[in-house]
């Protein structure tokens, strides 16, 4: 897991690099190992790194051609870099490092983009700035494993690899409402959208072109088809299904790094674990326990070593931290009429003395914001910072989110009288 980062203007602007300097840091815990920064007039590309692949210096990113006109950030793997760098070996390319990153620069320079991406096994997003054609590109692998947000704005572009990066440097909008309606419906914000206006997310198996202010994008890849002529049986469905496991296990095991497996007794972890044991491949599995928590799997998982043969390589990493729990208002004995809200989570962290930090996020219709805010304080809850969003003008729809340190008792009885209280005065 790596960040990456870069803004382009149509003019020179000393922005670029604050922008980029700005994004870098909130994308730090992507990237431990080191970061980089590189600037042409009008553009800038950043790079945290997570090194994988030839730990050395000559991973380094931004990674940049010879004569430093093309610049590159790359954020995943490309699992058959080795092929692609035989066959540009064999075109006369002359490499300087053992990563995957130099063989995405050398194939753009050999390949163009559009040539380029077909090729590539593996998850990826990555940024090239050809500075000789002032032409940004940006790509994300054919599912999506990989994030790439974006903003537009008067004819100036910024990406990076988390939505949270771009709008630390000053980019996007407000909330955007439609977005925050998608997630209380689906649980999710959809494929395009982020959470705020103005910024979007790069679709899958897509290429952004940015050129002279002007964008365009286009797919590189969907879904084959399948006709009659492509059935086949269930017996070799199953078999077609194993070897396609194993090889592409085989192919998320090539590292400069050790690599460790996290078996909790489900069935993709126990596949995974499987298919390594396939591969006669090092196996150093852990799991997570919680001791006295209805959730913990380490049982199931020593179950499934033992299975494997791989119970001597288990290695069992005890958790005790105390992280903020969630529970529905349903569940905190508060009713909530179905005209007046769409039930969500109050998130408590104890602090002590029997108070909790508490956090809460509600959606009420056909209310104002103010009479709730009033009826929380009569009923005892020290509200001490709320946000409001209009999401709908028809039908009004509020989105209230409130900080207040109480115990939760109090918190259940004061929201359930506030909430009582603003229904009677409809």
């Amino acid at each position: 897991m790596c960040g990456i980062a870069g803004y382009v203007t149509r003019e020179r602007s000393p922005e670029a690099e604050r922008a980029v300097k700005t994004m870098l840091t909130s994308l730090a815990r992507r990237g431990p190992d080191s970061d980089g920064l590189a600037n042409w007039p009008g553009a800038a590309l950043g790079h945290r790194r997570l090194a994988i692949l030839d730990l050395s210096a000559a991973g380094h990113q931004p990674m940049l051609s010879d004569d430093g006109q093309i610049g590159l950030v790359f954020n995943g793997c490309i699992y058959n870099f080795l092929e692609l760098r035989e066959d540009l070996e064999k075109r006369g390319h002359q490499f300087h490092s053992r990563c995957d990153t130099e063989v995405l620069l050398r194939g753009y320079q050999e390949w163009g983009i559009d040539a380029l991406v077909p090729r590539l096994r593996g998850m990826f997003a990555f940024g090239i700035w050809d500075h000789a054609r002032g032409v940004l590109t940006l790509a994300r692998d054919r599912l999506g494993v990989k994030p790439l947000a974006y903003c537009v704005r008067n004819g100036e572009i910024s990406f990076a690899s988390t939505v949270a990066a771009v709008r630390a440097a000053g980019f996007g909008g407000e909330i955007d409402p439609l977005a925050v309606l998608e997630f209380l419906e689906y649980g999710y914000v959809t494929e395009d959208r982020s959470i705020y206006e103005g910024i979007a997310k790069l679709a899958p198996a897509t290429i952004l072109e940015w050129r002279g202010g002007q964008v365009s994008q286009r797919r590189y890849w969907t879904l084959p088809e399948t006709d009659e002529s492509s059935r086949i049986t269930f017996e070799e469905a199953v078999e077609e299904t194993e070897r396609l496991l194993v090889e592409s296990v085989g192919l998320r095991l090539i590292s400069d790094v050790p690599i460790g497996v996290l078996l909790s007794g489900g069935i993709d972890s126990t596949l995974v674990c499987w298919a390594m044991r396939e591969l006669n491949a090092n196996i150093k599995a852990f799991t997570v326990r919680a001791p006295e928590d209805p959730s913990d799997e380490s049982a199931a998982a020593a179950r499934t070593a033992h299975a494997l043969g791989i119970a001597g390589k288990l290695n069992g990493v005890v958790y005790q931290v105390s992280v903020p729990r969630s529970e529905t208002i349903t569940e905190m004995g508060i009713e909530v009429p179905p005209s007046m809200g769409v039930a969500t989570a109050i998130n408590f962290q104890p602090t002590g003395g029997g108070k909790a930090a508490i956090t809460g996020d509600f959606v009420l219709r056909g209310t104002e914001v103010n009479p709730v805010i009033r009826a929380l304080r009569d009923h005892g809850i020290e509200v001490t910072a709320v946000h409001s969003h209009m999401l709908t003008e028809q039908p009004r729809l509020l989105f209230i989110h409130f900080w207040a340190n109480e115990d939760a008792v109090t918190l259940a009885k004061g929201l359930r009288a506030a909430l009582d209280q603003t229904k009677s005065k409809k």
